[in-house]
């Protein structure tokens, strides 16, 4: 899945955790590095095709990775006082994103070091899905429009619920 689809889906699991309040920019910040971070492998390209397909997403997106790597967000304050929001917050992030990546064409590595078979369930075409991207960012979008504010986390769960329908039935993507 592309980076548009993994920051929206961060953001929204931000609105998500704090629909309004003080301080639901840093929730909104903090869930899009959330949604990103286990793309943090990314320079693995660097040292070449056969070391990207090889290690690109073992440990970020396995489940030990998905459990323990969290952890590392969730250190830093970043504006939102609770060490147990900021992990589930980052926790979620992190899963919305191998999900996504699962429903994509590139294989996930999920029960590595167990195995190395990698799983994906082909539900989009190619890594990147426009469809998929301006639903998340239109459920975005409401859910930053002011009189929809104290919304937000009612707004996230039908955006995500709308993805999941959308992918599960088989639209186009």
């Amino acid at each position: 899945m592309d980076i548009f689809a993994h920051t929206a889906s961060g953001m929204l699991l931000g609105r998500a955790f704090q629909p309004a309040g003080p301080n639901w920019r840093s929730f909104l910040a903090f869930g899009a590095i959330a949604g990103i971070l286990p793309d943090l492998d990314l320079p693995i390209a660097l040292l070449g095709h056969d070391a990207w397909f090889r290690w690109h997403q073992v440990l970020t997106h396995s489940l030990p990775g998905l459990i323990f790597l969290p952890l590392l967000p969730a250190l830093i304050p970043f504006g939102i006082p609770s060490f147990k929001t900021r992990y589930f917050l980052a926790l979620s992030g992190w899963t919305v994103h191998v999900c996504l990546d699962l429903a994509a064409r590139w294989p996930v590595p999920l029960l590595w070091p167990l195995s190395d078979q990698r799983w994906t369930f082909r539900l989009i075409r190619a890594d990147f899905s426009w469809i998929i991207d301006m639903l998340l960012l239109i459920g975005l979008a409401l859910s930053l429009w002011e009189p929809a504010i104290r919304h937000g986390r009612r707004i996230a769960v039908a955006t995500f619920a709308g993805v999941a329908a959308w992918l599960l039935l088989g639209f186009p993507t």
